[in-house]
């Protein structure tokens, strides 16, 4: 089994080369509005190169709230969600919303989880900074949906005791429920 450092060099190298993203992007999304149809608070992110693209997630949900993760403060590491209205280039150069309307995990529905991979468990490999390890690790594990591609799902690597484990992880062929194993 390989380090999680390892595991983050082979996985950006295959996201980087994934072929016909968008195309990928539309079904995992479709798959996700499945899942989430019923949620009406809902946090999601805003993406990286290598990233899911769930913009259109928005539009297939019209009668849910959508929230959005921002650093709290870099000495905590921990997230706070705020209402998607308007955003700015955040600390990692990642799109944050600043909005005066803001809900804690507890308060969502779901919780869209980007990672690098998952492991079989549903253990999430992220950029290793902990902002979600340490944010969501008291939330029930249902609550989190792990988004990624079926090229990368399963990825085995060293899980640690403090990996936060989805409740589902869907990709654009098949929703996979952790709890159900």
């Amino acid at each position: 089994m390989i380090s999680k450092k390892e595991a983050r060099v082979l996985i950006k190298e295959k996201l980087i080369n994934l072929q016909k993203r968008e195309s990928l992007d539309q079904d995992l999304i479709y798959n996700l509005s499945q899942i989430l149809k019923l949620k009406k608070k809902i946090a999601t992110f805003s993406p990286l190169p290598d990233e899911p693209n769930l913009e259109k997630l928005i539009l297939l949900l019209p009668e849910s709230e959508f929230y959005f993760p921002r650093i709290h403060t870099s000495s905590n590491r921990e997230l706070i969600f705020e209402k998607g209205e308007n955003f700015e280039i955040g600390q990692y150069n990642i799109f944050e919303p600043r909005s005066e309307f803001s809900l804690s995990p507890y308060e969502l529905d779901a919780i869209i989880v980007p990672g690098l991979c998952f492991s079989k468990n549903g253990c999430r490999l992220g950029r290793g900074k902990g902002y979600y390890d340490k944010t969501l690790a008291n939330i029930h594990q249902e609550k989190l949906i792990g988004v990624t591609y079926s090229s990368v799902f399963p990825f085995a690597f060293k899980e640690e005791t403090h990996d936060i484990k989805m409740g589902s992880i869907i990709t654009e062929s098949k929703a996979f429920f952790m709890l159900d194993v």
